[in-house]
């Protein structure tokens, strides 16, 4: 979300910082893949989940203190945050999912997906290891038909 910024007589809007942005995405990212809530990582760090959108939009900086206690909710080390940050230097807008594909690769920007939640909560319900390579065996098919009708 873009704040006003005034100047003078006219209102400018000020987009956030790239740095938080980025931030604020591999926050979200890493808080979706294990599972937690907004309203969750807001209890355990003290915030309201109004704050934790607000870190994840990258409208709000989020401090050095509060970024430590971030990192040992979700599980990561600081550096998870900052990974990946120089091949956005010359961005100017706010980070999305295409922006963390190019910093991280194929697989981090489909994790960051509500698919791809999916996709690995039903996984990891299946009971049996068979079953699940079944899956597996359905999705090289699927992958498949699909490669052999483009070409």
């Amino acid at each position: 979300m873009l704040t006003p910024k005034k100047n003078g007589t006219s209102h400018e809007m000020k987009q956030p910082d790239i740095v938080d942005s980025f931030v604020g995405a591999k926050v979200r990212f890493r808080r979706r893949s294990i599972g937690m809530s907004q309203s969750q990582l807001a209890e355990r760090i003290g915030v309201t989940f109004q704050q934790v959108q607000k870190y994840e939009k990258g409208t709000n900086r989020i401090g050095a203190g509060r970024l430590f206690k971030i990192a040992q909710e979700l599980e990561v080390p600081l550096q998870f945050f900052y990974d990946g940050i120089k091949t956005l230097e010359k961005a100017q807008h706010e980070v999305t999912p295409d922006d963390i594909l190019d910093a991280h690769g194929d697989l981090i920007a489909f994790m960051a997906t509500s698919e791809a939640m999916e996709l690995c909560r039903i996984y990891l319900s299946i009971p049996n290891d068979y079953s699940r390579k079944a899956l597996i065996r359905l999705a090289k098919s699927l992958s498949s038909d699909e490669t052999e009708a483009e070409g």
